[in-house]
C-alpha cells in the first residue's frame, strides 16, 4: 500500500510540472514574459497533494523546465541578463516557501479539536520568544495576535511559522484574511513598505493601494479567491513608501474541518526590478522595430520629400515626443523642411545657423539635450514662446559635414535617456545614407540624361550622315549611270581611233568614280557597324580568277606581269562571304598595280595546315615590285584618307580608302592582316581568312553572254525611270539584246501601262515623282493592275546602294536588285536568270 502511494506521489510530482510546461507553451504568446506564471500552481498542487518533499521536487523540476524552455537564450541552461537569474532564484525560493507553508497548514488541519494557538505558543516558548522583530524594528505578528478577540467567535488562527524564515525577507509580502476579508496577520515586510502600525493594520480590509492590470485591486482579488475557493495567481501594482512596486501574488484559500473556505493566505513576491528590465527590453525592442521599419521605408524612398516625412514620423514615435522636425543644412542657413507635431512649428522657414540650436548642432557635429528651452542661452526664447515646446533634443545627420539635423520636442519637461538619443542618432545615420544614395541617384540620372542626349545627338548625326550619303549616292549614281550607258552605246557605233580612245578614257574615269563612291559608302557602313557577313557556299578559285581577269587587261596595258597561283590544297567550294573576299582582293590587287610601274604583281592562294576537317584558313598573298612603303607611311597607311603622297605633284591617284576598308573587312571576317615592305623594292600583303568546307559542289550557272556576243532576249520589258538619259540607255541596251522596251516616267504611268499592255518584266527605279517605285510595286502585288500581273517579275534598278537597301527592296516585293550605275552584261544576266526562274 505504501509502495503504491509512493508511485502515485511521484507520478503527481512529475505530472504537474509537465502539464504546466505544455499549457504555458501553448499560451506563451499571450502570457509572455511571465515565465513562472503556470509553474506556481504546479508547485502548489504538488505540495498540497504530496507534501513538503513532493513540493520541493516539483519546484526544482519546474525551475529546470522553465529555465530551459522560457529563459533567454531558450533551449540552453544559460542567462542573458541578471534579471532572469534573479527571477529563477526567486521562483525556487517561493516554491520552497509555498511547499513549507502548505506542509504546516496540512499538519494544522490534521489536528481537529486541538488549540492551534496553544501549540504555536508552546513551540514559540521552546524557541524562547512569542514575537520577533525584523532588521528594521517592525514586529513579526505571531499566533498570539491571531487569537485576539475581535468580536467573531469564528476567528481563524494561523501558525506563526508561516511568517518566519524566508518569509521574513523584505521583498516578500505575506498576509492572511478571514472569510470576511479582514486582515488577520502580516509579515514584517508589510510594515516596512507601508509604514503603518500594527494596531492600525489588523482587522482592516486593505493596507496598500494595489491595482492589477486585469483583475482589479488587492481586495477584489482576495474576494475572488474566497468566493471560488481556488488558488489564484495575480500580478499586482502597489504604491509603497519606495514608490510604485510590482508584485507577483499567489493566493490560496484556507478551509475548515468541514472543507468550507474560511480564509486565505497571500504571498507576494516583489518583481519590480524584473518588471522594469522587461519594460526596458520592450522599449528597446519597440525602438528597434521602429528603426527597422524606418530603414525599410527609407530604402524604398525615391525622393527627399519622402525621406523627410518618413524620418519626422519615425523620430516622434521613437522618442515618444510631441513633435519632430527635419532640418536641412543650406550653407549659412537652417531650413526647417518638414515637421510632425501636435501644433505648427517652423515648417518652410529658414534661420541663420548662428541664431538657432540646429545650427549649433551642425556646427559642433554632436547631439544636444535641453530640458528647458527657456533656460538655455543657445535657444532664442522669443521664437519658442510662440510654440508648445518646453524640452527638446536634436541630433546631426552625419557627423562629418552634417547634411542637416533631426529635432524632437515635448510640451512638458522631459529628459530623454541615452537609449532614446542613441536610437534617434541611429535614425539620423540611416537618413544620411539615404540622402547620399538619393544624391548619387540624382547625379547618375542626370548623367544618364546627358548620355541619352549625347546618344540621341550621335544617332541623329549618324542618321543625317546616312541620309546624306544615301542622297549623294543616289544623286551621283543616277547621272553616272546615264554617262556610262551613253559611253557603252557609243562603243556600238562607228568610231575612229581617236574617238575610241576618248570613249575608253571616259569609261575608265566613270568606273574609277564608281569605285570611289563604293569605297566611301563601304567605309561609312563599316564604321557605323551596319556591315554584316552574308555567308553562303561559293567557289573560292572562281572568285580569285574573277579578280585576276578583271585586272589582267589593265596590267597588260602597263606592261606589268600579273601572275596567279592557286594551290591544289584549296577546296573548290567553301562557306564564306564571297563578295567581301572579292572586295578585299580587288583593293589589294588594284593598289599593287597602281604603285607598280615595271616588274610583276603575284597573287597566291594556299591552304594553311589545320587539325579540323571542317574549318580551315586560307592564306592570300599579293606581292608587287612597286615603290614600297616608307616607315613613316607604314604607321598610318591603314587610316582612312591616308596616302603615301600628299603633295600637289603626286603621281598616283586615289582617295586613300582602300587599305582602310581592307583592314576592317578582314577583321569583320575574323581574319588577320600583315604587310612586308621595303621602300623602292616592293611590298607583300598577307591575309589569313577562316572558312568552312562544303561537301557538295554548287551547280554552276553559265553566263548570259557567250564568247561570240550577247544572247538574244525576246522579252517585253517595262522600264520605269524618271531620268531620261538613264531610261534611254537601259532601253537601248535591252533593244540591242533583242528585247522590246517601253519607258514609263513614274510609278503611276507604270501602273497605267501594265493595265493596257502585256509585259514580261519590269525594271523599277525607286525615287520618282508622283508615285515612287515602292508604292508602285505594292499596288502591283495587291492586284491593282489585274490578278494575272500580280506575280510579274520586278527588278529594282536604283541609285540607292546603302547597307540594308537590298533587303528592304526585296522585302517590299521586288524579285532582284541592281545598284546604279549598272553594267550592261550584269543587267542582261540578271534578267535572263529571273526569267529562267519564272519559266
Amino acid at each position: 500500500m505504501r509502495a503504491s502511494n509512493s508511485v502515485y506521489n511521484v507520478s503527481l510530482v512529475l505530472l504537474f510540472p509537465l502539464l504546466a510546461l505544455g499549457l504555458q507553451w501553448v499560451l506563451w504568446a499571450s502570457i509572455s514574459p511571465f515565465t513562472w506564471l503556470l509553474f506556481f500552481p504546479a508547485v502548489f498542487f504538488s505540495a498540497r497533494l504530496t507534501g513538503l518533499h513532493g513540493g520541493a521536487v516539483s519546484t526544482i523540476l519546474s525551475a529546470l523546465l522553465g529555465w530551459y524552455f522560457f529563459i533567454t537564450p531558450q533551449r540552453s541552461f544559460g542567462f542573458e541578463n541578471t534579471a532572469d537569474l534573479y527571477s529563477t532564484i526567486m521562483f525556487i525560493l517561493m516554491g520552497l516557501l509555498i511547499s513549507e507553508a502548505l506542509e504546516r497548514l496540512k499538519k494544522a488541519e490534521q489536528r481537529p479539536g486541538e488549540n492551534i494557538a496553544e501549540d504555536v505558543q508552546q513551540s514559540s516558548s521552546e524557541s524562547g520568544s512569542l514575537s520577533q522583530a525584523d532588521s528594521a524594528g517592525a514586529p513579526v505578528m505571531g499566533a498570539a495576535a491571531c487569537t485576539e478577540n475581535l468580536g467573531d467567535k469564528h476567528w481563524i488562527q494561523f501558525p506563526e511559522e508561516i511568517f518566519g524564515g524566508p518569509f521574513a525577507a523584505r521583498d516578500i509580502l505575506v498576509y492572511t484574511r478571514d472569510r470576511r476579508g479582514r486582515l488577520l496577520s502580516v509579515n514584517p515586510a508589510v510594515y516596512s513598505m507601508t509604514g503603518i502600525r500594527k494596531d492600525n493594520l489588523l482587522g482592516g480590509m486593505s493596507f496598500l493601494t494595489f491595482t492589477s492590470p486585469v483583475d482589479g485591486g488587492q481586495v477584489d482579488n482576495d474576494r475572488a479567491v474566497l468566493e471560488c475557493g481556488e488558488t489564484g495567481v495575480f500580478e499586482e501594482v502597489a504604491e509603497t513608501l519606495n514608490g510604485q512596486r510590482h508584485f507577483l501574488s499567489v493566493k490560496h484559500p484556507h478551509r475548515d474541518q468541514d472543507g468550507v473556505v474560511d480564509g486565505l493566505v497571500s504571498i507576494s513576491l516583489d518583481i519590480t526590478r524584473r518588471r522594469i528590465a522587461e519594460q526596458e527590453n520592450e522599449r528597446k525592442a519597440r525602438e528597434q522595430g521602429l528603426l527597422a521599419d524606418a530603414a525599410n521605408k527609407l530604402s524604398l524612398a525615391a525622393s527627399i520629400e519622402e525621406v523627410r516625412g518618413i524620418v519626422s514620423r519615425a523620430a516622434r514615435q521613437i522618442a515618444g515626443a510631441d513633435g519632430a522636425t527635419f532640418v536641412h543644412n543650406e550653407d549659412d542657413n537652417c531650413f526647417y523642411a518638414d515637421e510632425e507635431a501636435i501644433a505648427p512649428l517652423w515648417k518652410g522657414k529658414r534661420f541663420p545657423q548662428k541664431l538657432c540650436i540646429s545650427g549649433w548642432v551642425m556646427q559642433n557635429r554632436k547631439a544636444v539635450i535641453i530640458p528647458d528651452v527657456f533656460d538655455d542661452p543657445r535657444i532664442p526664447a522669443d521664437v519658442y514662446r510662440k510654440t508648445f515646446v518646453k524640452s527638446m533634443a536634436m541630433v546631426p545627420i552625419r557627423s562629418a559635414a552634417p547634411l542637416g539635423c533631426i529635432g524632437i520636442y515635448w510640451a512638458k519637461r522631459n529628459v530623454p535617456d541615452d537609449s532614446a538619443v542613441q536610437a534617434l542618432q541611429s535614425l539620423a545615420d540611416l537618413t544620411s545614407v539615404t540622402m547620399e544614395k538619393l544624391a548619387l541617384i540624382h547625379k547618375l540620372t542626370e548623367r544618364n540624361v546627358e548620355l541619352k542626349q549625347s546618344k540621341e545627338e550621335a544617332d541623329a548625326a549618324n542618321r543625317a550622315k546616312s541620309e546624306f550619303l544615301a542622297n549623294m549616292s543616289h544623286e551621283l549614281r543616277t547621272p553616272l549611270n546615264g554617262v556610262m550607258g551613253t559611253l557603252q552605246i557609243l562603243t556600238d557605233t562607228p568610231l575612229n581611233a581617236e574617238q575610241e580612245d576618248f570613249v575608253v578614257l571616259a569609261t575608265q574615269s566613270c568606273r574609277r568614280l564608281t569605285r570611289l563612291l563604293g569605297d566611301i559608302l563601304d567605309l561609312s557602313r563599316i564604321e557605323a557597324g551596319k556591315e554584316e557577313l552574308k555567308v553562303e557556299s561559293f567557289s573560292l578559285p572562281d572568285t580569285v580568277r574573277a579578280v585576276w581577269q578583271l585586272f589582267f587587261p589593265a596590267a597588260r596595258q602597263t606592261n606589268v606581269i600579273l601572275n596567279l597561283e592557286i594551290a591544289s590544297a584549296v577546296p573548290p567550294m567553301l562557306w564564306g562571304d564571297a563578295t567581301k573576299v572579292h572586295q578585299v582582293l580587288n583593293n589589294l590587287v588594284g593598289n599593287a598595280l597602281k604603285f607598280t610601274r615595271t616588274g610583276s604583281v603575284d597573287i597566291y592562294v594556299g591552304a594553311l595546315p589545320t587539325c579540323d576537317n571542317r574549318d580551315l584558313r586560307i592564306l592570300f598573298s599579293i606581292s608587287d615590285t612597286g615603290i614600297g612603303i616608307s616607315d613613316d607611311n607604314l604607321v598610318r597607311m591603314f587610316e582612312p584618307f591616308s596616302q603615301a603622297e600628299g603633295s600637289c605633284t603626286r603621281h598616283f591617284q586615289g582617295a586613300g580608302l582602300g587599305l582602310s576598308i581592307v583592314k576592317r573587312l578582314v577583321a569583320l571576317m575574323g581574319g588577320e592582316l600583315c604587310v612586308e615592305t621595303e621602300e623602292y623594292v616592293g611590298s607583300t600583303f598577307y591575309i589569313s581568312l577562316p572558312f568552312q568546307r562544303v561537301e557538295a559542289l554548287a551547280e554552276q550557272v553559265g553566263d548570259v553572254l557567250s564568247a561570240q556576243g550577247i544572247r538574244r532576249l525576246p522579252y517585253h520589258v517595262l522600264v520605269v525611270e524618271d531620268d531620261t538619259l538613264s531610261a534611254r540607255f537601259v532601253a537601248r541596251q535591252l533593244e540591242n539584246a533583242g528585247a522590246t522596251a517601253y519607258i514609263a516616267g513614274d510609278g503611276k504611268q507604270a501602273l497605267e501601262a501594265l493595265r493596257e499592255k502585256d509585259f514580261d518584266l519590269v525594271l523599277m527605279d525607286i525615287q520618282m515623282p508622283v508615285m515612287d517605285g515602292l508604292q508602285a510595286v505594292k499596288a502591283i502585288r495587291e492586284g491593282e493592275v489585274g490578278e494575272r500581273r500580280r506575280l510579274i517579275p520586278v527588278i529594282a534598278l536604283t541609285a540607292y546602294a546603302m547597307a540594308g537597301d537590298r533587303d528592304r527592296f526585296i522585302a517590299s516585293g521586288m524579285d532582284a536588285y541592281l545598284p546604279k550605275p549598272v553594267d550592261c552584261q550584269v543587267l542582261l544576266k540578271t534578267i535572263d536568270g529571273i526569267m529562267a526562274q519564272q519559266n
